[in-house]
Formats: C-alpha cells, sequence, structure tokens
C-alpha cells in the first residue's frame, strides 16, 4: 500500500509536529520560571498595594491582606538568568508611590520578605540621608509638598500640598525613587 500524502494530517506528518512542539515550549520554559513572593507590611497603614518593578517596569501587583500579609506570584519572569533584582514599592489611596526595599528573586523558588512602611530613613556619620536602594548621599534631597512638580533649588516637588504621616520625605536623583 501505497502511503497518501495529501491528506491534511497523516500519521507520517504526526511525528514532525510531536518534536517540534516539544522542543518549542521545552525551550520556551528555559525563558519563563514562576517566584512567589511572600510578605507583610510592618505598618497599620490600611489598604495598600505591594508593587514590584524590574528595570523601572511594573512586572506585579498585590493587594495587603487585613493581616497585613501579601502574596505575589510571578509566573513568567522572561529571563535567562538564574537570578534578577527586583524593586518593591508600597502605594495606597491618598498616598505617593514609595519605594520600600530591593530583594533578589531565584527562579523556581519561594522569598519572604518584610516591608518597613515607612522606610527607615539611614543617614551618614556626617547626618546625610542615604539612599536605601543605592546607599549614596549626593544625590538624595528632600521632598517638599507644594504645588510645583520637580526639581528646584536643590528639592523634589510634589506637585501637591497634601501630606501624610506616610508622605514619602526623600528622592532619589540616581535611582529615580521616592522614601
Amino acid at each position: 500500500m501505497k502511503p497518501n500524502f495529501n491528506l491534511p494530517f497523516t500519521i507520517y506528518r504526526l511525528p514532525l509536529v510531536t518534536c517540534f512542539l516539544f522542543f518549542f515550549f521545552h525551550a520556551s520554559s528555559a525563558y519563563s520560571q514562576g517566584v512567589v513572593i511572600n510578605g507583610k507590611v510592618l505598618a497599620k497603614v490600611g489598604p495598600v498595594t505591594v508593587l514590584v518593578k524590574k528595570d523601572n517596569k511594573l512586572i506585579a501587583t498585590a493587594t495587603v491582606d487585613d493581616a497585613s500579609k501579601f502574596q505575589i506570584k510571578i509566573e513568567d519572569l522572561k529571563t535567562t538568568a538564574s537570578n534578577i533584582r527586583v524593586d518593591l514599592f508600597i502605594t495606597g489611596i491618598g498616598m505617593d508611590t514609595s519605594y520600600a526595599k530591593s530583594i533578589v528573586l531565584i527562579k523556581n523558588s519561594t522569598v519572604n520578605c518584610d516591608l518597613e512602611f515607612p522606610n527607615p530613613h539611614n543617614k551618614n556619620v556626617l547626618g546625610d540621608v542615604t539612599c536605601p536602594k543605592c546607599g549614596k548621599t549626593n544625590m538624595t534631597i528632600p521632598i517638599v509638598y507644594q504645588p510645583f512638580v520637580g526639581i528646584r533649588n536643590n528639592q523634589m516637588g510634589a506637585g501637591t500640598d497634601v501630606e501624610s504621616k506616610f508622605s514619602p520625605e526623600w528622592y532619589c536623583k540616581r535611582c529615580n525613587i521616592k522614601f
């Protein structure tokens, strides 16, 4: 019996399609590895959201529950690196987005981290506030709660004169974060 190659999907083509699908999904799994971040916000601030950013791009979010706990599942990191550094931020109704901390994510793992909020301000021996991300002082400036936006007279304008006890007080020009 002579094989009929004119059929739309024959047993002769099945191994080729199967091999293609196996290699496609197997190769793409090297680029997509899941991570879970469990944690708690160490302050009673009401309903807040934890943001995860990589290279200043939002990759995941989670709302903090009534017990101040959160869980963030990142299904697809799209990287071939075994670990990546991400930044965690906290935001909520009536509060500006504030930097919390940087952590390293390892593929197929669970990371536990608690976030102090508001972020404590460390100072060097001269009394200058250090950025919690880069550890430098020379690019850290105070945030003033006035209607102007941007940097003026070595101060960062918040664009509003409304300030709460959870408003960030400092801005790092190098890292582009408020804390």
